[in-house]
Formats: C-alpha cells, sequence, structure tokens
C-alpha cells in the first residue's frame, strides 16, 4: 500500500510533508515522518492548465485545474509531489467553489515571485 501523505502550507512560507506509512503488522504503531522546507516562492516558475469539465449529481459543473510550480532547471522527474497539484473548480452553481487541491494550488501561487513572507503582518525577509 502506498503512504499517505499530508502537505501543508504555513505563514512564514514553510511547507511540511506529514508521511504515514502502513505497519508491518496490525499489532504495531504505523511509522509517521514528517519533514519541512522553506519555499523560496522567489525562485518558482508556475504553469496552469485547465482540465475537463465534470458534472457532478447534486453539486453543479466542475472544472479540473492542473499546476506545476517548478524551479529553474528541474525536470519532471525531480518535482516532489507538492509541485504538481490537480484541484477543481466550481463553476455552476454560483458562487465559485475551490477543492481543497485547489485552495493549496492558489495558497502556492500567491507565493510564487515573493522574496517575503507575511506572517501577522510583519514581513519576513529572505536573505538567501
Amino acid at each position: 500500500m502506498q503512504p499517505r501523505r499530508s502537505i501543508a502550507l504555513v505563514p512564514g512560507d514553510t511547507l511540511f510533508t506529514i508521511t504515514v506509512r502502513e505497519a508491518p503488522d496490525t499489532s504495531r504503531v504505523c511509522p509517521v515522518t514528517m519533514t519541512s522546507r522553506t519555499l523560496d516562492g522567489h525562485k518558482l516558475t508556475v504553469r496552469f492548465e485547465w482540465g475537463e469539465h465534470v458534472e457532478l449529481r447534486e453539486q453543479g459543473s466542475w472544472r479540473r485545474t492542473h499546476w506545476t510550480f517548478r524551479y529553474a532547471g528541474q525536470t519532471d522527474d525531480e518535482l516532489d509531489e507538492w509541485q504538481q497539484v490537480s484541484g477543481m473548480v466550481r463553476l455552476r452553481p454560483e458562487p465559485e467553489e475551490l477543492d481543497s487541491d485547489e485552495q493549496f494550488a492558489r495558497a502556492l501561487l500567491a507565493r510564487v515571485g515573493q522574496r517575503v513572507a507575511v506572517v501577522e503582518g510583519e514581513e519576513l525577509r529572505r536573505t538567501t
């Protein structure tokens, strides 16, 4: 079974990845790891693509989105999981609604090109 991962972007532009792996047997605790890294938003470039339309019964009309957040010189094989995001946007009925993956992608997008992070109204400047 594939490990389950949760990725969070927190104030200060830090990405946390929490990975839960399946325990070898049910009597053991699941191995969990957490890693963090600073998001270098000023070094990212973005690619956005609209995907197909999806009609969901009782939930309206949605459209898939595909985002890629790449550092200069990175190939597809070098991208981390957080750098490729597929989300969905509800178009009808209005107002527009974003799924959690789309919200994450747009939070990343808001940091692209930025050399500072803002935490509780205070700018934290990058030194690199």
